[in-house]
């Protein structure tokens, strides 16, 4: 499923839902978006954008990260079906060890191949997201 919002200028934002994932791509006038600071990331965007709500505070760990941008009950929902988890509840972590995932990370070179067609800063995403999904369908289905 493929969205795409026309903001004017030329700016598109993309949302490609595929294998139980959501990609957001921007592309045409980013100094639309300077100042922007989100789970998605920070524009500009200093060490890969993983910069905490105080919008200094570089965040490592990415299942932290997470947890810095959980919306809490105090925020606005964006999305009408609530669904687990929710604030209080800690975020489900992005990585989760187990034996078929820790084998593809021993493994690089099947993650490398399902991204081989991707260029650029997406690379490293498409890289991270089937290493931790253990799914090699995303290297197409997101990022074809």
């Amino acid at each position: 499923m493929l969205f795409e919002i026309a903001l004017g200028n030329g700016t598109l934002i993309h949302i490609k839902v595929a294998s139980q994932m959501i990609h957001v791509d921007v592309q045409g006038n980013l100094q639309m978006f300077q100042g922007s600071v989100g789970v998605m990331g920070t524009l500009p965007a200093p060490h890969h954008g993983r910069i905490a709500r105080d919008g200094v505070t570089y965040i490592q760990d990415h299942n932290a990260y997470v947890e810095e941008w959980q919306v809490i009950d105090t925020e606005p929902k964006l999305f009408v079906e609530v669904r687990y988890p929710q604030y209080p509840e800690k975020c489900i972590p992005a990585v989760v060890e187990n034996r078929a995932r820790r084998h593809l990370r021993e493994d690089s070179i099947h993650a490398n191949e399902a991204c081989s067609h991707v260029t650029g800063p997406e690379w490293e995403f498409c890289i991270l997201d089937v290493t931790a999904t253990g799914d090699y369908g995303i290297g197409v289905t997101v990022y074809g």
